[in-house]
């Protein structure tokens, strides 16, 4: 509405738009040079659609190889048709190491076509029935397969687990290819890295988000702890206060580029 007047107003809300996006293509083409073959670099990830997504951690995100910047979403994104769950990144299912960290869910032979179809089906909706169950019930398994359990592992047994494991080895969110900015949270960034934004990137960021929505957090004495300090200040800040009522949508409609749908719950 904004963009079809002609008043002081929509000439800012314009002037806005033409630097977020000078500022999201520097950012993206900063990005492609610095991945290179990994990540949303590598080739198989094409095979796999993962490329058309934007990946992120389901939790708290322990790679801290990834920078000092974490970024909140609200968990209403993940209703979003296009978004899913998997239970770990979709690297382990394009290089085979899937089958290390999911020894109970083997592809069916070694081809790339088999791990294309593992990943499809290893897929999963927060919206449908039985998804949050469904996620559980795969933690517990693999909890208890590392530690060598003979019993369920308890709630300070899986928090320890996921802490300790690589940031690829947990459950990874796909989000649909643009989201919107009010579907962020909040930004958790150190000191030192907001020192580093000048007055005009610093006004775009409280005007997109609010000055209470950018949190920023005390450098740590080197890098690492620096990193740690920002996961455990986005960890506390992303817990729920109260588990929230299910909604979202749940279609019988079958896919339009696949031809078999894998029902819930899921075999372990």
């Amino acid at each position: 509405a904004l963009a079809r007047g002609g008043d002081g107003r929509t000439r800012a809300a314009r002037v806005l738009m033409h630097d977020v996006r000078c500022a999201l293509r520097n950012v993206v083409d900063g990005a492609a040079q610095m991945v290179g073959a990994v990540g949303v670099g590598f080739s198989k990830i094409r095979d796999l659609g993962a490329d058309r997504h934007v990946m992120c951690n389901l939790g708290p995100h322990t790679g801290e190889h990834y920078g000092n910047i974490v970024v909140l979403f609200k968990p209403d994104v993940m209703h979003h048709p296009d978004a899913f769950v998997a239970p770990c990144a979709c690297t382990a299912f394009a290089s085979g190491r899937v089958a290390t960290h999911r020894p109970f869910a083997q592809p069916r032979d070694s081809t790339d076509a088999a791990l294309v179809q593992l990943y499809e089906d290893s897929k999963m909706h927060v919206a449908v029935p039985s998804t949050h169950t469904a996620l559980a019930a795969e933690l517990c398994v693999r909890v208890a397969l590392d530690n060598k359990l003979a019993q369920s592992p308890t709630m300070a047994e899986v928090l320890s687990w996921w802490t300790e494991r690589d940031s690829h080895q947990v459950f990874h969110a796909y989000l649909p290819q643009r989201v919107p900015l009010h579907h962020i949270d909040k930004i958790v960034l150190p000191h030192s890295e907001y020192e580093q934004l000048d007055e005009r990137e610093r006004e775009l960021l409280h005007e997109a988000l609010g000055y209470a929505n950018v949190v920023r957090v005390r450098d740590g004495d080197h890098k690492g702890e620096t990193a740690q300090r920002v996961t455990a200040e986005a960890v506390k800040l992303g817990v729920l206060p109260q588990p929230r009522a299910q909604r979202g949508f749940a279609l019988s409609l079958p896919a339009t580029t696949r031809g078999r749908l894998s029902p819930l719950p899921v075999s372990l």
